[in-house]
């Protein structure tokens, strides 16, 4: 999963900076991604984010600083905040998602690795069955997607030493 997190950040800093967008972290630009380009109360972001009540504070403050965010107090709970994005956040959130939705290609490549590396684990299993089962790819969230063909696309692990069956 780390491989996998770190591949998607890799992809975020690369877009951001193929696009000039300076001053946005890959954390910083998931935390917009989830504004969807509307206000929302800070406590659905972080409950929808599930992340720590102090990162959240600590990501809009710099986020407000830089010009991506503006915060208001909520007149329904003094407690909390209403966060609105900011057109320059509006702007990156829009390049992001236009680099994350899959071409028709990639998401037939992905489907087509799914479903070799789900029939190579039944055949190297150590279970038998007279039929194989059919393996059907599942649907790709499409912020992920990069990261799924580096990871499927990569050559198996082989222990070292050790004998093959």
């Amino acid at each position: 999963m780390d491989r996998a997190v770190r591949a998607f950040e890799d992809f975020v800093r690369a877009e951001l900076a193929r696009h000039r967008v300076d001053g946005l972290t890959p954390q910083q630009a998931l935390f917009l991604l989830a504004l969807e380009g509307r206000p929302r109360r800070l406590v659905e972001v972080v409950k929808a984010q599930r992340i720590v009540a102090s990162n959240a504070t600590y990501l809009v403050k710099s986020l407000v600083q830089t010009g991506f965010l503006e915060r208001y107090p909520d007149p329904d709970d003094r407690r909390t905040a209403i966060i609105a994005p900011t057109p320059k956040a509006v702007a990156a959130t829009e390049l992001l998602q236009k680099a994350l939705v899959p071409s028709p290609t990639e998401v037939h490549r992905l489907r087509t690795a799914s479903a070799a590396a789900g029939m190579l684990e039944t055949a190297c299993s150590t279970e038998t069955s007279p039929t194989p089962p059919i393996v059907e790819a599942a649907p790709v969230e499409p912020p992920v997607r990069r990261a799924i063909t580096r990871i499927l696309l990569q050559p198996p692990f082989r222990a070292q030493g050790g004998h093959g069956r």
